[in-house]
């Protein structure tokens, strides 16, 4: 699973595990025809635990993202914290 983007029955899981020296990663997949790419953030130098997860700039309430349209593309941002 690339940085924690984790295709689920029901969308996309973003959890990140990384190394806490990494303050930014990026991964880029396609998942039933939608194109996604994803960055990390780490500023506080952690391994895991999302603080805050947005698509195409707006914020979501979880760490569930529902699959997108064939086709189209996706900026995730996951923000360590």
């Amino acid at each position: 699973f690339i940085l924690g983007l984790r295709p689920e029955y029901e969308g996309l899981r973003i959890d990140p595990c990384v190394p806490a020296h990494w303050r930014e990663a990026q991964a880029w997949a396609t998942i039933r025809g939608a194109h996604y790419h994803l960055t990390v953030l780490n500023p506080g130098g952690r391994e895991r635990g999302l603080r805050r997860v947005t698509v195409n700039g707006k914020e979501v309430p979880e760490d569930l993202i529902p699959f997108g349209k064939p086709g189209r593309t996706y900026h995730i941002v996951a923000e360590l914290g």
